[in-house]
């Protein structure tokens, strides 16, 4: 019989090392976090995509294999996502449209 092993990854984060071997994604994610949090090269990412926005939420998921970095932020009553990988690499950078709530009768 094998036992399961887990282990502590990170803040928040903990993988599976027999989930791992059998090749099944392990979502990892954390609380909220700060720009000071953020490594190096995604901050860097964040200053040149986003250097005069104003920063709202920033998220860390993904895999044991990719740590992804949601950020949003807004600029000029735009408000927007970026999705930097752990590398400082830019995934993706999208507008948020705005909620609207309908009270209901």
């Amino acid at each position: 019989m094998q036992s399961l092993r887990v282990h502590w990854a990170g803040p928040g984060l903990m993988v599976s090392n027999a989930m791992e071997r059998l090749g099944i994604p392990v979502l990892l994610s954390s609380g909220a976090m700060g720009v000071a949090d953020l490594p190096p090269a995604v901050r860097t990412t964040l200053r040149r995509e986003a250097a005069t926005a104003k920063v709202e939420e920033i998220r860390k998921d993904g895999t044991a294999t990719l740590v992804v970095y949601e950020i949003d932020a807004s600029t000029g009553g735009q408000r927007f996502c970026l999705r930097i990988a752990e590398d400082g690499r830019r995934l993706a950078k999208k507008a948020i449209k705005r909620q609207y709530t309908v009270p209901l009768a």
